[in-house]
């Protein structure tokens, strides 16, 4: 069976505490679709239909990536995605995350022999998926859910980035098939 992975930065989870206390919005489940906690990351890379041959050869096509030093990330800004259903804030520094997404698509078609590469459906935006709208809400609620979530995400949130990894989805959840730990010699962006 074909299966869908991506290349994603960790986070530990007081982070991920701090996320979803900090942006949830006070809505309903008939309202909001809300991610799991444990599900909370910043995805670097999509990689389609993986053939089941080739699981070990993505699980190690990464393994250079640990040369890369340990940073400071930020989460700040809301951004609404997914047919304007999906709350998000973005994640910063971009040009560091772009950097690594760049390194990391290199490894994955040189260590796949270009048989792999990072879907190139949409345009890299660094984002962390909170929350989703649903679709059937009064344009009056949605508004007012909208602009909560943008309040909530003025403050900005800092944090360092230690490790990144290679998951898959698993039902409801996302598992880590192999994580990837940055060189402990942080630099500051």
């Amino acid at each position: 069976m074909y299966k869908n992975l991506f290349l994603a930065v960790l986070f530990e989870d007081k982070l991920k505490e701090k996320l979803a206390h900090n942006l949830r919005l006070e809505a309903s489940l008939e309202e909001v679709i809300y991610a799991p906690k444990q599900n909370l990351h910043l995805t670097l890379g999509f990689i389609r239909n993986v053939a089941p041959q080739d699981r070990a050869l993505l699980k190690n096509a990464f393994d250079a990536i640990q040369f890369i030093s340990i940073f400071k990330g930020y989460a700040q800004t809301s951004v609404i995605l997914g047919n304007s259903n999906s709350l998000c804030i973005r994640a910063g520094p971009f040009e560091k995350l772009s950097e690594i997404r760049i390194a990391s698509q290199k490894l994955l078609l040189q260590n796949s022999h270009s048989k792999y590469d990072f879907n190139a459906s949409f345009d890299y935006l660094p984002h962390i998926k909170i929350q989703s709208l649903r679709s059937y809400l009064p344009i009056e609620r949605r508004t007012s859910l909208l602009e909560e979530f943008s309040r909530k995400c003025e403050r900005r949130i800092e944090f360092t980035i230690m490790s990144l990894a290679l998951m898959e989805r698993q039902g409801e959840f996302y598992h880590i098939v192999k994580k990837y730990f940055l060189e402990d010699s942080p630099t500051t962006y």
